[in-house]
């Protein structure tokens, strides 16, 4: 895995919360987080026809959204990142 001066790991998806005490761990895990928190607020998940890159911010994997700019938690290897806002799913 790359190495990033001054970051001993990268946070990601992980840092979510699945309930209390307990956080994703998986991409699995990871898209049922997504689709509980889109739903919950009365929308629906959908599959965004244009990519996202990932990059590192102050420790964190993420991927900003072409659709609305929220920066979402990711994780390269998972290959997948969620909008949490919008609802656009990348692959």
């Amino acid at each position: 895995m790359k190495s990033f001066a001054g970051y001993r790991f990268l946070l990601g998806p992980e840092q979510l919360l699945l309930s209390p005490g307990r956080r994703v761990s998986s991409p699995a895990e990871y898209l049922g987080w997504h689709v509980s928190v889109i739903t919950n607020r009365g929308g629906d998940p959908w599959d965004s026809p244009e990519p996202t890159k990932a990059r590192v911010n102050h420790g964190r994997w993420i991927a900003d959204c072409v659709w609305c700019g929220t920066g979402m938690l990711t994780r390269p290897e998972w290959g997948v990142a969620y909008c949490g806002e919008c609802g656009a799913r990348y692959y």
